[in-house]
């Protein structure tokens, strides 16, 4: 314990460096004491004790507040729509910028517009029509990110609808570790130690397929630095905007790229929120570096990409193909999961969703301008344009293979960072009886 350089722990028995693990064992003590040292590791306990209180006496306050802001905003939308002021589609993408969780706002949406059973392309039922109730829900932990979007293309290709599923895509919730705990959808598209974050040691979930492979972020610097790609001493000293969950996995790429972050002076900041509606979640970066809250910024390709092409960033490191340090491309993959009761109760609509991400895969790689067209309806306009060349360069790594390596990856990065005391098995975590379908043919 203590502030300098070589301290394990802070004056609140944080370990430096990961969220979430304190310690409270005689190990902290800066020295040993001559007698015995029962009496303090009570004390240490009962120290530890009162700050946990006292982090569960603010959470539940913070959680208050955001239940009281959500009522308020909720019943500001619901004006609006109710006077003509507002449509559907910006009555989900305001709600979802805000934090309002996806079920809740597709049944204020149904309530303030009380609108009629809408179509989507391909037949399926658009997202918050009331014959969506009876849809399979679908949704992705972070929208605008390439490497999660061909489960989004399933949905807007019509591949769940040839499979036989009628499927909805929702906006996701602000918490998106909650998703498979709350029931909000059927199918989602996440990192392993995101969409399992809320089961205790993984347990209740299931991988059904990759969505692509390899850790998929990227960090962009601003432009003016003169960073050399790949040199991540050129952190040193520079603010980076990240939001929670990525913002997890960057320090220990941090940490494992051989920076120490207080000792090198580089700060983990959160990213910025965006001042309105989907519209300006693939700016976010580039927010970051405007504002002037941060010198680089860790996010998805898309928002990488539009801060390099108007200048203001470089690309420092691209983790998936070999940037930074080696082990850090097999932290996480991008997967679609669904809770071990869907995969029991409903088997066909499990492999029927794994079909429609296979078939989504090869119909990208073989022609990447059917990107456009299923991010329509769901991306901004600046992002609708950019997402064919992203996906055109990202196609080799649509793979819906799992393999044995990314399993272990995901799982020793997940108890780095306290999330599993130990790997877990391969069977435990993959659900194998969809394994065959990996590798269908079209």
């Amino acid at each position: 314990m203590g502030s300098g350089a070589e301290a394990v722990v802070d004056a609140e028995l944080c370990v430096r460096g990961i969220e979430g693990l304190r310690i409270a064992d005689a190990s902290i003590m800066p020295a040993i004491p001559a007698g015995n040292t029962n009496a303090p590791s009570i004390m240490i306990g009962e120290f530890a004790s009162r700050l946990l209180v006292k982090d569960r006496a603010v959470m539940e306050a913070l959680r208050a507040e955001r239940q009281n802001e959500h009522q308020r905003l909720a019943a500001s939308l619901s004006a609006r729509a109710a006077a003509g002021q507002l449509d559907r589609r910006g009555f989900l993408r305001l709600a979802a910028a805000a934090g309002v969780g996806s079920a809740y706002a597709v049944a204020l949406a149904d309530q303030a517009l009380a609108a009629p059973v809408a179509q989507g392309r391909g037949g399926h039922t658009l997202a918050g029509s009331s014959a969506g109730r009876n849809a399979m829900r679908i949704t992705v932990s972070d929208v605008v990110s390439p490497s999660y979007f061909p489960l989004t293309a399933a949905v807007e290709l019509g591949f769940f609808k040839a499979e036989g599923l009628d499927a909805e895509f929702i906006f996701p919730s602000v918490d998106p570790g909650r998703v498979l705990v709350d029931g909000d959808v059927d199918f989602y598209g996440a990192s392993p130690y995101i969409a399992f974050e809320c089961l205790p040691e993984w347990r209740g979930g299931k991988i059904l397929c990759a969505l692509s492979q390899y850790t998929y972020w990227f960090l962009a610097v601003r432009a003016n630095l003169g960073a050399v790609k790949g040199d991540m001493s050129a952190l040193k000293g520079l603010r980076i905007s990240a939001s929670g969950q990525p913002g997890i996995l960057l320090r220990k790429v941090l940490v494992d790229g051989g920076l120490d972050l207080e000792r090198d002076k580089v700060q983990v900041v959160p990213a910025p929120r965006p001042p309105e509606g989907l519209d300006n979640l693939a700016r976010v970066g580039i927010q970051a570096l405007t504002e002037g809250s941060a010198d680089a910024f860790w996010g998805n390709a898309m928002r990488a990409e539009l801060a390099i092409r108007r200048g203001m960033a470089t690309m420092l490191l691209d983790v998936r193909r070999g940037d930074g340090p080696a082990v850090a491309r097999r932290y996480t993959f991008p997967a679609l999961v669904a809770s071990e009761r869907l995969v029991a109760e409903r088997p066909h609509a499990a492999a029927a969703a794994v079909r429609a991400v296979v078939k989504t895969h090869q119909a990208l790689r073989a022609d990447p301008s059917l990107a456009a067209k299923a991010a329509r309806r769901i991306f901004p306009p600046e992002a609708t344009e950019l997402i064919g060349t992203l996906v055109a360069r990202d196609a080799p790594f649509f793979d819906p293979t799992v393999s044995r390596d990314a399993v272990d990856g995901a799982c020793r990065f997940a108890q780095s960072i306290g999330q599993l005391p130990a790997p877990l098995p391969y069977e435990q975590i993959v659900a194998t009886q969809f394994q065959h379908l990996w590798t269908a043919r079209p």
